[in-house]
């Protein structure tokens, strides 16, 4: 993936040719391109809390 995304933002292939080439799907590729990739860290909601009654556990 990563040598991929170089290689497009080198302009040295387009992104169609890149992502057969290095065997990655288009669209995850375009994702990590345009920063949507970077989403999926996060996760929607509040933080998860562990009290201490659990971490002895």
């Amino acid at each position: 993936m990563r040598l991929a995304i170089e290689a497009v933002r080198n302009k040295a292939m387009s992104k169609r040719k890149a992502a057969m080439m290095f065997g990655v799907p288009r669209s995850t590729l375009l994702d990590k391109l345009s920063g949507r990739g970077l989403e999926a860290r996060t996760r929607p909601g509040p933080a998860t809390v562990v009290s201490s009654k659990n971490a002895l556990l």
